[in-house]
């Protein structure tokens, strides 16, 4: 498991910001990443990294941004040898947006990960620029994040929960 051997080389910190943290976190990621295979992914909340590289075990490539640039992301991708993964440093939700819409229109991307901001109106705002993704894929639904919660469940999708994890087909 990924999370076993970034904790054995880079500490049990390198997880904690991680949905890997989370007891059946990578499991339930890799369940999700299994019907994005082969397709280009956009990921929104990188962190540390750790999902991007779960996640580019089975897409073609992952557009993973953030509006923080941590060195471990690329001391891990390097150590697992992750090449299909584009980090984007994001100044503010505007740039957000046009990179997203860049992404989708270049790079046919047909998914995106949301781990970003956990309330409501910023999951709301990455959930309208990302108009045109079919599938939707959002950490931390559960009650312990309350606005994530109440926002999914007032969306009219079809949904698939596992863990904490749901996924959003339009």
């Amino acid at each position: 498991m990924i999370k076993d051997k970034m904790i054995e080389k880079l500490g049990e910190q390198i997880i904690k910001n991680s949905c890997l943290w989370y007891p059946d976190g990578e499991a339930n990621l890799r369940y999700f990443a299994e019907k994005f295979k082969d397709k280009n992914i956009i990921e929104i909340g990188t962190c540390y990294g750790l999902s991007a590289v779960i996640l580019s075990e089975y897409c073609k490539k992952v557009y993973t941004m953030d509006i923080k640039d941590f060195q471990e992301k690329y001391d891990v991708w390097n150590e697992l040898q992750r090449f299909n993964i584009e980090f984007i440093l994001l100044k503010d939700n505007i740039d957000k947006k046009i990179k997203i819409k860049e992404l989708i229109g270049q790079y046919n991307c047909s998914a995106v990960f949301i781990d970003g901001e956990h309330w409501y109106g910023q999951l709301k705002y990455d959930f309208n620029i990302c108009a045109g993704i079919e599938n939707i894929l959002v950490h931390d639904y559960n009650d312990t994040h309350e606005e994530i919660k109440k926002f999914i469940d007032e969306l009219e999708c079809e949904k698939e929960i596992r863990g904490n994890f749901v996924l959003c087909q339009k």
